[in-house]
């Protein structure tokens, strides 16, 4: 027993003595490599969203799509479309808005002629989109009755010249008015018309910037041929760089003009004809000399070539004669000319002479 006792008591003395001489720790030696990378844990839950940054420079706009079918739409009774640009195929145009005509031909041969006297009673509009059309017309009249408007300004033939004017090299064109010996107005007593003008606000056409921001503008000449008794009535709006000319014509029908803030450069009427007559001229120039069978009315107008009026008789256009009008060139004329003071003093001032008539001045004071 006591020697048991003796051993461990040994042993707690060894156990002393290791514990005092490894209890001192020596200096720490150099930090060993990293281990590798444990399994990651978890994702830990999503934070609040930051603030949005400033928005980048925009893209380049990609390329445009095919264009899409065009939609269906009819044409009204008797009123068409035109416009030169139109991306509508040639066998798809019928003259409406949304399918137009490219050229004002199309649209005027679309146009039926009258076989009943009931059909004399229509009147056809033909609506032009502005631009230019490098087209000459030809127009058969025969009891139709037709209506040329500009949506805006019209240039029928190229103007590449100066100041937007017919160019050197530019083909003048024209518009034919014709009727035939056998048209008929089925008893009706109705002529045969054409109108050209535009929706543009009314000017007058003796100023450049006023014509080609406005009319109804023509390269070329007008020519209305008269061949049968049916009247035919042009009404004009607009600027002529040519001539209004009526010859030659064989028919025995009266050709009636009615210009309206019109520049006709060239000449009016013409001497092969003697059923050409001037009903209305107001607010308009001519530089070239009138010839024509009867005179009506003449007002605020600028005459600067003369004027020749084949037979007296005049119309039933009261007053007529010429009034407030700019007079230049010589007048010849078988009856008494009525102009008023201002007519007169004008002659004066430009020297005007009046041949085979004589003046009859119209004032306040003298009937």
């Amino acid at each position: 027993m006591n020697k048991i006792l003796s051993l461990i008591l040994l042993l707690v003395s060894l156990i002393t003595f290791q514990e005092s001489v490894f209890a001192a720790t020596g200096p720490r030696g150099p930090r060993g490599p990293r281990g590798p990378q444990g399994i990651p844990g978890p994702r830990g839950p999503t934070g609040p969203q930051g603030l949005q940054g400033a928005q980048g420079i925009p893209g380049k706009i990609g390329v445009n799509g095919p264009h899409g079918l065009f939609g269906s739409c009819n044409p009204l009774s008797f009123t068409s479309f035109v416009d030169f640009g139109t991306l509508v195929a040639l066998t798809e145009q019928n003259g409406s808005i949304g399918r137009p005509y490219k050229t004002i031909q199309q649209a005027i041969n679309a146009i039926p002629f009258p076989t009943t006297s009931q059909e004399m009673y229509r009147h056809y509009t033909i609506f032009i989109a502005s631009g230019a059309y490098d087209e000459d017309l030809t127009i058969q009249a025969d009891g139709r009755r037709i209506s040329l408007v500009g949506l805006g300004p019209v240039t029928l033939g190229k103007m590449t010249g100066r100041g937007w004017q017919p160019g050197l090299f530019n083909q003048a064109r024209n518009i034919t008015w014709k009727q035939s010996g056998d048209a008929s107005n089925f008893g009706t007593g109705i002529s045969s018309t054409l109108t050209i003008e535009t929706l543009m606000p009314l000017s007058d056409a003796m100023m450049q910037d006023e014509s080609y921001s406005s009319k109804f503008r023509i390269s070329g000449s007008i020519f209305c041929l008269q061949g049968s008794s049916i009247s035919m009535g042009l009404c004009l709006n607009a600027e002529v760089y040519g001539d209004v000319n009526t010859t030659p014509s064989t028919g025995v029908g009266n050709i009636d003009l009615q210009i309206h803030r019109s520049y006709v450069h060239g000449q009016v009427g013409g001497a092969g004809t003697a059923n050409v007559q001037l009903i209305v001229a107001e607010n308009s120039r001519f530089d070239g000399l009138i010839t024509v069978n009867r005179l009506g009315h003449i007002f605020s107008s600028d005459i600067r070539s003369g004027f020749s009026l084949l037979v007296g008789t005049p119309l039933p256009a009261a007053p007529s004669g010429l009034f407030y009008t700019r007079f230049q060139g010589q007048y010849s004329g078988p009856n008494p000319l009525p102009i008023d003071t201002a007519t007169n003093y004008w002659m004066g001032v430009t020297g005007a002479q009046i041949t085979g008539a004589q003046k009859v001045i119209q004032d306040d004071v003298t009937p």
